[in-house]
């Protein structure tokens, strides 16, 4: 995770998307340093915005997301502490540098039915017994 903010239309153009309006309620709402807009992408998990966050993609094997899209339209998925649940312990995001050790994310589904990312918010603490297990 980073210091600062990372929206990404609001760096490039000054005017933020309505995906980081998202991102930057969701930080607000669950006092987060870090919120995402992730999009499956083939082999790549992609950030349509990203707030605490440095970087653009992290490859889809790696990353929480996935698990959350597989719950189907409106899954949640909350991990309380990324370092104690086997999926995770071993992942570069959690292991490495910035490390995740919350995360909660909230599928999106297309209109056609298509479960292709999530709404996530992230924090470099666990948040044991906060919210509701996945």
């Amino acid at each position: 995770m980073s210091d600062g903010d990372s929206h990404t239309k609001q760096a490039e153009t000054g005017e933020a998307s309505p995906f980081d309006r998202l991102t930057s309620l969701a930080a607000t709402l669950f006092e987060a340093p870090a919120a995402l807009v992730s999009i499956t992408d083939g082999h790549r998990l992609r950030f349509r915005s990203r707030l605490g966050i440095d970087v653009a993609e992290v490859d889809r094997e790696t990353a929480f997301t996935p698990h959350a899209v597989e719950l189907g339209q409106g899954g949640v998925l909350v991990v309380e502490d990324a370092s104690l649940d086997p999926r995770f312990e071993n992942s570069p995001h959690v292991a490495g540098d910035g490390c995740v050790r919350f995360y909660a994310g909230a599928v999106i589904t297309t209109r056609d039915g298509r479960n292709v990312g999530a709404l996530c918010v992230l924090d470099d603490k666990p948040r044991p017994g906060r919210m509701r297990r996945s």
